[in-house]
């Protein structure tokens, strides 16, 4: 394909010099024909084509060729501008009149006044189309029909005249109009000297014609074309257009669509599309008009999602849409069809079942087209070569594939949950040249609650790429905005917005050189929003001793990190006039770890300090240090039991000592034998204060039980010390 300039409309072509499927000789010869007949016997020469295939064209070039005959008269008569049976017959006579009178005249009456009196007389028969023949005869009183007939032929014959009328657009009436215009042509198509040339689709035509003049029991397309074979004298089927006449025509129009939205295609995606289109859309592309529509299509979607979607995947299900209505609706009611991204088995070997139920109507050949084009754009849809690795893939291309991009094509729009890749692409390539603050404004203009998810994962994709100036400052405009980043609770919380954002910020300081991240680190932590993403990227800058991951910072660094991150969790407990786990109760046992990290005492003392002064505030300290649980049959979120390991947590910063006190001198001797499993009829705070009794009651056991040990162990060792 070549990109070229030249804009193409939905018009019919008026010059030969535009004829691009060699149809002009075929127009000349039929003028030809006609103008030099030597018969002065009426004429009707039909042509025939399907909607689209161009038969306005055709006429239009014999139109011209009849000009050049002097002895023509040529009329033109378009029935679809015309609504009603009597409005069709009264344009007509009147049509034809106007156009004789123009070319000609006699000395003793005009040929137009004769023909106005013919159509007028027609008109004013009272029983309609049934009655014409009858109730014109009786409505001439001096004059019969047949007798001005025969006086218009005589003025064309004396004037060597031949009328040519061409009417077109016949298939697009209304059924009982078309039945009108060809019994007009039948009452009319005996004139001397007259000739018609119309052009339809046949098999319309005859379909509706058949419908008024089938037997009861027997076909009406059959009876229609019956119908048609008394009137046309000449049938003529419009010469096809070759299939590379199609193709150059389409590429051509696809080519103008291109240059209007300034896409780019490389050899790469040109050849992608012109193979894919060859294999899967060009079976149907059977009128010119279809390529014409197929263009449109591609005039507004280019246009309206140029830089946001793959350029030859979205030519190609617009062709879908054009050319296999119904399978494109289909894919689009339910992705998951083809994207087949929840599917275990993400081969589909029900593909050609689902292309077979709807594209109903075609033949085989049709269908396995329609297959090539799914498994083109969707290559999941066939095969289960393409695991969960191509889903970046996919994104990283703007595929239709993509989960994430799917919905792009077919809503010719961004959803508020995603953002323009013009956008975030103008943004990523401005980092280099702008200042902090800049970026961090617009960053904040483009982010929100509801995209932060797809904002991020376009971030991760594009953090392999970086520089390490770059990097720095993108860490600081993404810890600047954390409080967009929701953290939903759930399975996978790990994918969450603010801790991708947090894993984000750690791979950029791998691009910064490492004697420079501590330092970024630093920054990043002292200028993030929340306190809750300051421990979420302390979880991701430190590397466990026991990870054999590769460590972001020195051993120095994270102990300056850690210290900073407890800094900002001190000032802001200190802070508040209420216990930080009273404020925040699903992220203070976070923000009281973080804080422990760099030194156990200070966490200590805040919480004695808070119960000594509210000891009921016990029940929401527990609270913050239990595990996490949610339903298998809903996902949803469920009250968590107080576990050892919750309790040991718990011990960290408080003695449990002081926690058994503060709880029996609230509940007394409901505690002298607690359970772990009571009735969730039961007190919230009672069952949370009877499993921790039963959990410290043992605990107390088990160490009774080590101390008990401990002389026995120690008497032996010097027994069997004094025996050496």
């Amino acid at each position: 394909m070549e990109q070229s300039g030249r804009y193409r409309t939905d018009a019919p072509l008026e010059s030969e010099e535009q004829d691009l499927f060699d149809r002009a000789p075929f127009a000349n010869r039929v003028a030809d024909t006609i103008s030099t007949m030597a018969d002065p016997s009426s004429l009707v020469v039909a042509i025939y084509g399907p909607w689209g295939d161009g038969k306005t064209t055709v006429l239009n070039f014999i139109r011209n060729r009849l000009f050049k005959h002097p002895s023509v008269i040529t009329v033109n008569f378009n029935p679809w501008r015309l609504d009603g049976e009597k409005a069709l017959l009264q344009g007509f006579f009147e049509n034809l009149a106007e156009a004789l009178d123009r070319e000609l005249a006699t000395k003793t009456e005009r040929v137009g006044d004769v023909l106005k009196r013919y159509g007028t007389l027609l008109k004013a028969v009272p029983g309609g189309w049934a009655d014409v023949a009858q109730g014109a005869g009786e409505v001439l009183s001096s004059a019969s029909i047949d007798e001005l007939k025969k006086r218009v032929g005589t003025l064309l014959s004396e004037e060597k005249r031949r009328v040519v009328i061409v009417m077109d657009d016949i298939d697009r009436l209304e059924k009982t109009e078309i039945q009108a215009i060809f019994r007009l042509v039948k009452l009319t198509g005996d004139f001397q000297n007259t000739s018609y040339i119309l052009a339809f689709d046949d098999q319309m035509v005859a379909a509706a014609i058949g419908e008024r003049y089938a037997a009861s029991s027997g076909s009406s397309y059959e009876a229609g074309t019956n119908f048609l074979e008394k009137i046309v004298q000449v049938p003529l089927h419009l010469p096809p257009a070759t299939e590379q006449d199609l193709r150059k025509h389409c590429f051509s129009l696809v080519d103008e669509a291109l240059n209007q939205s300034q896409t780019q295609l490389s050899q790469q995606q040109i050849n992608e599309f012109v193979s894919q289109f060859i294999s899967g859309l060009e079976i149907r592309l059977k009128t010119p008009r279809m390529a014409k529509r197929y263009a449109n299509a591609l005039h507004f979607s280019l246009a309206i999602l140029k830089g946001e979607t793959y350029p030859p995947d979205l030519m190609l299900i617009e062709g879908m849409r054009v050319f296999f209505t119904e399978l494109y609706d289909a894919i689009r009611r339910n992705p998951e069809s083809v994207l087949r991204t929840k599917s275990r088995d993400k081969g589909n070997s029900k593909l050609g079942e689902f292309v077979a139920s709807h594209t109903k109507g075609m033949n085989e050949q049709e269908r396995k087209a329609a297959e090539n084009l799914v498994e083109a754009l969707f290559p999941r849809a066939r095969t289960s070569i393409y695991g969960s690795d191509w889903d970046t893939e996919f994104a990283r291309d703007q595929r239709i594939a993509s989960e994430y991009y799917f919905q792009r094509y077919f809503t010719y729009g961004i959803d508020r949950s995603d953002v323009p890749d013009v956008v975030f692409n103008a943004l990523i390539a401005s980092i280099p040249d702008r200042p902090i603050d800049e970026l961090s404004t617009e960053f904040t203009g483009i982010i929100t609650d509801r995209n932060a998810e797809k904002l991020i994962f376009k971030m991760r994709d594009f953090e392999c790429k970086i520089d390490p100036s770059s990097a720095a400052k993108l860490s600081v405009v993404v810890a600047r905005n954390a409080s967009h980043y929701p953290d939903p609770k759930g399975f996978l919380a790990f994918r969450t917005p603010l801790k991708q954002a947090a894993i984000h910020i750690s791979q950029l300081l791998r691009k910064i050189p490492p004697e420079l991240r501590g330092k970024q680190a630093l920054k990043v932590i002292d200028e993030a929003e929340t306190l809750e993403f300051v421990c979420e990227c302390e979880r991701w800058f430190y590397t466990p001793v026991d990870s054999d991951r590769e460590r972001i910072l020195s051993t120095e660094d994270e102990k300056a990190m850690q210290a900073a991150v407890a800094k900002r969790i001190e000032k802001h407990c200190n802070f508040l006039t209420i216990p930080v786990y009273v404020a925040y109760p699903e992220t203070a046992g976070r923000y009281l770890n973080c804080w422990s990290l760099h030194n156990e005492e200070e966490p200590r003392d805040y919480l004695k300090k808070h119960l000594t002064a509210d000891p009921e505030s016990i029940f929401a300290l527990m609270k913050c240090f239990l595990g996490s649980t949610w339903a298998m049959d809903t996902g949803m979120p469920i009250e968590s039991d107080l576990e050892r390991n919750s309790y040991d947590v718990l011990a960290r910063f408080i003695d449990p000592e002081d926690v058994a006190q503060i709880l029996l001198s609230k509940y007394g001797n409901e505690l002298s034998n607690p359970q772990f499993h009571l009735s969730n009829r039961e007190p919230r705070d009672f069952r949370l204060a009877s499993q921790f009794m039963y959990i410290h009651k043992r605990v107390s056991e088990e160490r009774k039980a080590e101390a008990s040990k401990k002389p026995t162990e120690d008497a032996n060792v010097q027994e069997n010390a004094e025996q050496s």
